[in-house]
């Protein structure tokens, strides 16, 4: 009796461990983000991204004002990677997303979407909707199941040892 208190404690303990890390990982990776940039002068905009978790639990966003350009940034490292960053009048500049993506195309995309706002003084709200990567959230939610599926196997396979007698 005591194998199968043992490892159902070890289940437990598992699936919660398995849990957290997918929850940490999808706190990073499954977030949706918004950007809404307004004019505010000549050529400056004021823009305000905020983050959704899983398109359901808001969290905290940031403002940018005086926001004069949006670019690209890249990390080299091994391979490139890029995010969407706002550079303000006085020089200071904030991604849109914490987030480093292979998608350069994806950036350059948006960054041109905020210039081309920045130079139109006649368009009146520029909003976009990044959706969160539906693979990174597949592929988090498949390998948490799968986990918790292997350590139901185990428990099951510990429980028929000890109750067939096959465990003294």
């Amino acid at each position: 009796m005591v194998k199968i208190v043992t490892a159902l404690f070890w289940f437990v303990i598992g699936t919660a461990a398995t849990l957290l890390f997918a929850g940490v990982f999808l706190f990073i990776f499954g977030q949706s983000n918004r950007l809404v940039c307004q004019h505010q002068a000549d050529r400056l905009a004021s823009c305000t991204v905020s983050h959704v978790l899983l398109g359901r639990l808001p969290l905290p966003g940031w403002q940018a004002s005086c926001v004069k350009e949006a670019y690209v940034e890249e990390s080299c490292d091994s391979d490139c990677t890029y995010r969407t960053a706002l550079r303000t009048s006085n020089g200071a500049s904030r991604p849109v997303s914490e987030v480093w993506t292979d998608q350069q195309a994806q950036d350059l995309q948006l960054a041109d979407e905020v210039n081309a706002f920045i130079n139109n003084s006649q368009a009146p709200t520029l909003v976009v909707d990044q959706p969160p990567q539906a693979w990174v959230i597949w592929l988090v939610g498949g390998l948490a199941l799968m986990t918790i599926v292997i350590l139901g196997i185990v428990v099951i396979a510990q429980m028929a040892r000890v109750l067939l007698g096959a465990g003294r």
